[in-house]
């Protein structure tokens, strides 16, 4: 074997490390993109991963918009438990109907039945191919939400409504190797949403619960009513539907000291 002139002596050290134990210190890419167990790998054998760094995981990425106001709320409860004056500051009604309330011991979210406005669908599933699946879900959720008002539910509709999203996730993971891993995992979130929603609906509390949803803006006038409120029903601060998220940090500014 020839060795090299003494003149460069790092250079053979250089060379030879890679080559010994230290070898194996590079970390393998990950075979998750997304960070999320049991998701799919969209990348092949060989195929480069442009996502290497490790994923911020979902609840790291923002706070939930529900989450300042029960922290609020707590602290409000805490000192009205001390003997404390909970301040009698006025609520728009407007406003309050505008923000969503669920049990504390269930969780039961009912946001996107109580959506006014147009299903805020991801950039991926307002593709031509999901049309159909689109308009069925743009059709059953409304329907939905008027026959939970009423009182008049239908099983067949939870049934049509289910089927339609389960639909458009089956496309959704034909196309995964088709997508960015973020716009994949924005569509499949909002998917779980809908699907969440379908489920709801089938618990037999939905219909009081929905009641209560609506009752807090005729119930509620001030920071301390809505206290007394929540506090007699059990309920906390649900997410907002999509596209009241100004009404949350409006309620926000509204508890605040």
């Amino acid at each position: 074997m020839k060795l090299l002139p003494p003149v460069l002596p790092g250079i053979a050290l250089l060379v030879l490390l890679p080559l010994g134990g230290n070898a194996g210190l590079a970390e393998p890419p990950p075979s998750n993109p997304y960070g999320v167990p049991g998701m799919p790998n969209p990348y092949t054998p060989g195929q480069q991963n442009p996502y290497t760094q490790r994923p911020v995981p979902i609840a790291e990425a923002s706070q939930p918009s529900n989450a300042k106001l029960n922290a609020r709320l707590a602290e409000l409860k805490a000192i009205r438990a001390k003997g404390g004056v909970v301040p009698e500051k006025d609520l728009d009604a407007k406003l309050l109907r505008r923000i969503n309330v669920m049990r504390i011991k269930d969780g039961v979210d009912l946001s996107l039945l109580r959506i006014s406005g147009p299903l805020p669908w991801p950039s991926t599933l307002q593709a031509s191919a999901y049309a159909a699946g689109r308009k069925q879900v743009e059709t059953l959720l409304p329907e939905a939400a008027k026959q939970l008002k009423k009182g008049e539910f239908k099983e067949q509709t939870i049934s049509d409504l289910t089927r339609a999203v389960n639909g458009l996730g089956e496309k959704l993971n034909q196309e995964i190797n088709e997508m960015p891993p973020t716009e994949f995992l924005e569509a499949r979130r909002f998917l779980r949403g809908l699907k969440e929603t379908a489920e709801v609906l089938r618990k037999p509390n939905v219909r009081e619960l929905y009641a209560e949803n609506e009752d807090l803006a005729k119930e509620c006038n001030t920071v301390a009513s809505l206290l007394r409120y929540l506090e007699k029903k059990e309920l906390q601060f649900a997410l907002p539907s999509p596209g009241d998220e100004a009404a949350y940090r409006e309620l926000e500014r509204a508890l605040a000291p």
